[in-house]
């Protein structure tokens, strides 16, 4: 009966989600919680990666693979993580109609990854390939991660002044981001709390320069949004 209970709620999934669009299914997939995912959320997106490929609908499925990536790189499963974001290229999800969010996502995840086995000259690399792309987007939500992503790693190799640059340029647009001003961006648990997290790590390279004054500033602003 255990080994049936997969294919009926693949089933029941099919059937539910069929008449949805790519874009429905997408936030779908990004209202899935990340901080408490485990086998059980997996189980839930390989559901909807099935229900995407029978739409082809391949920025949903190489989404997919990316969050599943994601999670597996949250629990240091390297291995499994590398996996599905290899299946990304392998299946040849990405071609010159590729929404941009997907080669984003795949090129952050890769360079996570990498920054994680110590790999920081391929970290870095994966966002050089794509930075300027970024930049064209205008998107306040891609400019802060990646700019985030690029403080922590040279934080890592003790270049603290391109830290507190990224830090401060992450900072700022993580606030446009979170304004959201004309409704411009998806706002969603994960992603929001995540924002608020540019105000203490800024604080936080303020006092490793030793400028204490620059850091109260972001550490009790830092405070005031915990308490709201």
């Amino acid at each position: 009966m255990m080994k049936k209970l997969p294919v009926l709620f693949f089933l029941i999934s099919s059937f539910f989600y069929s008449q949805h669009t790519e874009e429905e299914l997408k936030n779908v997939l990004f209202d899935i919680e990340f901080s408490t995912a485990g086998s059980k959320e997996i189980e839930i997106i390989d559901s909807l990666i099935k229900v995407c490929k029978q739409n082809s609908y391949n920025d949903c499925v190489a989404l997919g693979y990316l969050k599943i990536a994601n999670i597996y790189n949250r629990n240091s499963d390297m291995k499994r993580s590398f996996y599905y974001t290899d299946k990304v290229e392998k299946e040849n999800l990405i071609n010159s109609d590729t929404d941009f969010e997907v080669l984003f996502y795949l090129h952050l995840q890769r360079s996570l990854l990498y920054q994680k086995l110590g790999e920081r000259v391929a970290s870095l690399k994966q966002l050089d390939e794509i930075y300027d792309r970024v930049i064209q987007t205008n998107n306040a939500y891609f400019i802060y991660l990646i700019n985030w992503q690029y403080a922590g790693i040279y934080n890592e190799i003790n270049k603290k002044k391109l830290a507190l640059k990224h830090y401060k340029t992450a900072y700022k647009y993580s606030k446009i981001y979170r304004e959201n001003k004309n409704n411009l961006y998806r706002i969603d648990k994960n992603r929001l709390s995540n924002s608020y997290k540019t105000s203490p790590y800024l604080g936080g390279m303020y006092l490793e320069l030793n400028k204490p004054d620059s850091a109260k500033i972001y550490i009790e602003e830092a405070i005031q949004n915990e308490k709201k």
